[in-house]
């Protein structure tokens, strides 16, 4: 029973492991991407939902809605404000490339000094 128990425990002889091969060569391109701006993706949600909440409920009637409806231009305003500013904070700082230390580059800092240091082709 001890060795018939230890033969299904026991690890058997591991698999070989399966090559590499790479479909592209292994080198970083010249330029990446720009990402899309932290602001933007969802401003002013629960004011629109709202909006549109009222809307169905007084058959698009605005001026039973002009609460929600100031309320999310109201909000509208204020994130134009914010990404306005947010814009001007990240482009004003763009030319300094690896200023202060522990601070990310922006996709064009980045952009920049890939292309002063291209990849051999």
């Amino acid at each position: 029973m001890r060795g018939s128990a230890a033969r299904f425990v026991a690890r058997g002889p591991g698999r070989e492991p399966v090559p590499f091969k790479p479909v592209k060569g292994l080198a970083l391109t010249d330029q990446i991407t720009d990402r899309k701006d932290r602001y933007g993706a969802l401003a002013c949600v629960q004011e629109m939902q709202a909006m549109f909440a009222c809307w169905k409920k007084y058959d698009h009637n605005e001026i039973k809605c002009s609460k929600e409806l100031q309320a999310f231009e109201n909000c509208h305003q204020t994130y134009l404000k914010e990404r306005d500013a947010y814009m001007k904070r990240s482009t004003s700082s763009e030319g300094v490339l690896g200023h202060g230390s522990g601070r990310k580059l922006t996709a064009r800092q980045a952009n920049v000094l890939l292309k002063q240091y291209p990849n051999p082709r």
